[in-house]
């Protein structure tokens, strides 16, 4: 199954989004999706969404934000695209615990088990939950 649309860049959508995967792993019942790969997917498609809302559109709710889900039986991939200004995403980098932001791309690497990125006039974030 493969479902894409896109949202305005504004933190009132979250509470959908967060709903959404747990929604989604129950319209098949042909693929099995546990509580646990429900909630980190959940978990880091709001992170990358919010990052696109703060960092990459600096709150501007006229850009969009494009999002791509794709469940089969192995796997859910999220992909997360903006328009905005680009950023490098370091190797390896763990917040430190006093911080209060940087700690979106942190908990999704930690979360999902394939990150990519992808740099351009519309930025990609790739993630990917193997069941």
């Amino acid at each position: 199954m493969q479902f894409d649309f896109s949202i305005k860049s504004s933190t009132h959508y979250l509470k959908f989004l967060r709903q959404l995967i747990a929604s989604l792993s129950q319209l098949s019942s042909a693929i099995q999706v546990d509580h646990q790969a429900v909630t980190a997917s959940s978990l880091a498609l709001v992170e990358a969404v919010n990052n696109a809302i703060f960092h990459a559109h600096e709150e501007d709710s006229e850009k969009w934000i494009d999002i791509t889900l794709i469940l089969d039986k192995e796997s859910l991939e999220i992909h997360v695209a903006d328009y905005g200004k680009g950023f490098e995403i370091p190797d390896n980098v763990e917040p430190s615990l006093m911080e209060t932001h940087g700690r979106g791309i942190f908990l999704i690497r930690s979360l999902m088990h394939d990150v990519s990125y992808r740099r351009g006039s519309r930025n990609v974030l790739k993630m990917k939950y193997y069941f």
